[in-house]
């Protein structure tokens, strides 16, 4: 079955992304297309490579010298850093929230970009205020804006965190295990809140190690040990028989062993993938 990749350009494209940690090869010549409005699974074992190559996407490490390429839209771009990644429209939510307790909702919110005065002297908490009830609005989520983010749940203090995204313009948003710590509501309005984006047109990467959530909130998904190379979208038969990658060998996070579930084989090759179809 023909992906629906091909039907339209991605907003994101990474081309034969390679990286080596010394004698370990954590990434080997991945690809992935991010393409907007849609949300698209990352899954594999620890070790698979994952975080490095949301990390390399979001500008926290480098890939390797010569370790392909990454396009946003039409422009060939080299992400020197985090900040670089969001002025390119790219923001990341990880487990461990980027807030500061001690500061409001609001203030997260615009946490080095507050809104300036005319002639830029002082901060225009009015209009900062305003602007966050503005996109916490197009969340659908209600929450003071004046709260101290300490005194938030977990699922909130999500929330602020994404929303720091889209009042920052972000077209293509990486959320790292973001159910790991919230209850089965919390995650029913968090899906509430992902399909909210995807209608946006912001394209999605969600990092999960939960399989059985795949069916309710990803279009395609792909994962596996290393080197991720084909994609299909999510269909519940095969998520259900994910064979996930053997553990990473002490020389290579790379194996030899893959499984590809949407085709029901199991094959050996230096590429180790799975997809699904929906």
């Amino acid at each position: 079955m023909e992906s629906t990749d091909t039907k339209k350009k991605p907003i994101l494209s990474a081309r034969l992304i390679s990286k080596r940690f010394g004698g370990l090869q954590a990434l080997d010549r991945v690809e992935l297309d991010v393409h907007g409005g849609e949300v698209h699974a990352l899954v594999g074992a620890n070790g698979a490579g994952k975080s490095t190559l949301i990390k390399i996407i979001t500008g926290a490490i480098a890939m390797d010298a010569d370790g392909g390429e990454i396009t946003v839209g039409d422009d060939r771009v080299d992400i020197r850093n985090p900040a670089h990644a969001r002025q390119l429209g790219i923001s990341a939510v990880y487990q461990e929230f980027s807030l500061i307790n001690s500061l409001t909702v609001a203030e997260n919110i615009f946490l080095g970009r507050p809104p300036a005065t005319l002639g830029g002297a002082k901060v225009d908490w009015a209009a900062m205020d305003a602007e966050a009830k503005r996109v916490l609005a197009q969340l659908d989520t209600p929450i003071d804006t004046r709260a101290l983010v300490r005194d938030l749940s977990v699922a909130q203090r999500q929330v602020v965190e994404i929303a720091k995204a889209l009042a920052n313009n972000s077209r293509i948003l990486i959320m790292d295990e973001p159910t790991a710590s919230l209850t089965d509501n919390d995650i029913e309005q968090m899906f509430k809140v992902v399909r909210t984006l995807k209608a946006k047109g912001i394209g999605i990467v969600y990092v999960s190690h939960r399989l059985e959530e795949l069916p309710a909130i990803a279009d395609k998904g792909w994962g596996g040990n290393c080197s991720p190379r084909w994609s299909g979208s999510i269909r519940k038969r095969h998520v259900s028989n994910y064979l996930p990658p053997p553990a990473a060998t002490t020389t290579s996070a790379c194996t030899n062993r893959s499984a590809t579930a949407s085709r029901g084989s199991t094959r050996t090759t230096r590429r180790t993938v799975s997809g699904w179809s929906k």
